[in-house]
């Protein structure tokens, strides 16, 4: 993505890596996803077509949009996991490869998300307060649930509280995902608020 277009998915990617450990904090898990579904929600065709990109997939059809959305992917999964090539080196001269290309499967999914997100705010007339929670949701259940072995069920965005067990004890009957969809409404809300 061009230089613009990289710093608010990569604000959002770095803020929301910090929920996790090791520096697991509280208030990232609420307000993370807000700058990236902002961004998403204010990228319109009409911008796109006034820049003269005639090309269907980079104006109308949210290129833009996916490019930015797999950005944020390889700084927040990249940031998750860079323990797997520090683990994995002393075994293996694949560890960094491997690193990358799950960083990169993970980050195609993210760009999907934000070309989701794009497409029902603009094509399905879905408010981004709902199409957030829906898209993020459906992306990681998506992603714990990809058929043979691509299935990634570890660090959903309800994992995010799981230092703060007080929080999270709805967990017992929403599950994981139910956790997810509540912080991600959370992010849509602030995000509407916002726009």
């Amino acid at each position: 993505p061009k230089a613009g277009d990289r710093l608010v998915p990569a604000l959002s990617a770095t803020v929301l890596a910090s929920a996790f450990p090791p520096f697991h904090l509280l208030i990232p898990s609420f307000v993370a996803l807000v700058p990236l579904a902002v961004w998403v929600a204010d990228q319109s065709d009409e911008e796109n077509a006034s820049e003269g990109n005639a090309s269907a997939w980079h104006g109308s059809h949210g290129g833009r949009v996916f490019r930015g959305g797999v950005w944020f992917g390889v700084l927040y999964f990249g940031l998750l996991l860079y323990w797997m090539p520090l683990a994995l080196a002393a075994f293996t001269g694949w560890a960094v490869p491997a690193y990358l290309s799950v960083v990169m499967v993970l980050a195609l999914g993210a760009g999907g998300f934000a070309w989701a997100l794009r497409r029902l705010i603009h094509h399905g007339g879905i408010p981004l307060w709902l199409a957030l929670p829906l898209t993020w949701t459906a992306l990681e259940w998506l992603r714990a649930h990809a058929p043979g072995g691509l299935a990634f069920p570890w660090l959903g965005f309800g994992t995010s509280l799981t230092g703060y067990p007080e929080l999270v004890g709805a967990a017992e009957l929403v599950g994981a995902r139910g956790i997810t969809l509540w912080l991600a409404l959370l992010n849509g809300l602030i995000a509407e608020a916002v726009r």
